[in-house]
């Protein structure tokens, strides 16, 4: 068990596994939304530890494979859920 976590610890750790497991699909809309949203409050400081080199560029490649939003667009007129990345 860690006992000091950084906010680029839970991205990494509790986050992108949701996403690289396929559990995210079984999430309501705001559950997935908080996921993200989380991300992006702390983008600044996930860009500043890379500033600082805390942190490999490779991080927001990272997020970007991994992460996806979902979305929605029509075929026909029938509206179709999808997950796109950012």
């Amino acid at each position: 068990m860690k006992k000091y976590f950084k906010q680029v610890h839970i991205i990494r750790e509790v986050i992108l596994p949701k996403f690289t497991t396929g559990k995210y699909k079984k999430y309501s809309d705001l559950k997935l939304y908080g996921l993200v949203d989380y991300i992006r409050r702390y983008w600044s400081t996930i860009e500043s530890e890379i500033r600082n080199k805390k942190l490999s560029a490779d991080f927001i490649e990272e997020i970007k494979s991994n992460v996806l939003l979902k979305a929605f667009r029509f075929k026909g007129e029938k509206k179709i859920d999808e997950y796109r990345s950012p």
